[in-house]
């Protein structure tokens, strides 16, 4: 299954880690779910002129893991930043989420929450580590959590709505972003929309000084 495919696959977006919030946790790289590495990535190291990559790929891959270049590769899958934003899996495998993420190219891998932390992650199964600083890496987050099948946490969507949207360089999850802004819009708009009736009902109007 190509990139396209996969994406494809991921469905609707849920809901479930819209209030979600970064933690800070210094993960040990073991919980770090590790991806075979992308078409481009054998490309960029020379391996697609040894190897036909579309039917030789298993072979190619062996051949980068034995070769000088693949510590540098599993290196830039170590987090470099110390919060981790969780997550809900429900749709796809931990390694399903961490191929899409390679094959996007974003700065983010998926990682298992550790057990001794299960139970202050109890809501989530899965976090989102940053592999890359210094930047503004909202974006690539919210990639995450798309490749997760998840509407992006709030607080990264409003981060977002300043963000340059030109680092979106994939086509489909372009789209699938734009349906995740219009679902966290529906959502908050209900929200509100319960919270003027409650006001409405219970609480006097602006202005309007209560009675004792």
């Amino acid at each position: 299954m190509n990139l396209k495919e996969r994406i494809a696959a991921l469905g609707m977006l849920e809901l479930a880690s819209i209030n979600a919030q970064p933690v800070s946790l210094e993960l040990d790289y073991n919980y770090i779910v590790t991806p075979n590495p992308s078409v481009d990535e054998l490309e960029n190291n020379g391996l697609g002129d040894e190897f036909d990559l579309e039917t030789q790929y298993e072979e190619a891959v062996e051949a980068f893991e034995n070769s000088d270049d693949y510590g540098s590769w599993v290196e830039n899958h170590r987090q470099r930043m110390l919060n981790v934003w969780p997550v809900n899996l429900f749709q796809n495998t931990h390694q399903e989420v961490a191929q899409i993420l390679e094959d996007l190219g974003v700065a983010v891998v998926i990682a298992e929450v550790p057990e001794d932390r299960e139970r202050e992650f109890e809501d989530y199964n899965a976090l989102i580590v940053m592999t890359g600083s210094g930047t503004d890496l909202s974006n690539d987050i919210a990639q995450g959590y798309l490749a997760c099948g998840q509407v992006p946490p709030t607080v990264l969507l409003e981060c977002m709505c300043t963000a340059l949207m030109d680092r979106f360089h994939n086509e489909d999850m372009k789209v699938l972003m734009g349906e995740a802004f219009r679902r966290a819009a529906d959502y908050h708009r209900s929200r509100m929309e319960r919270f003027e009736e409650v006001a409405d009902k219970h609480f006097p109007e602006e202005g309007v000084a209560p009675r004792f």
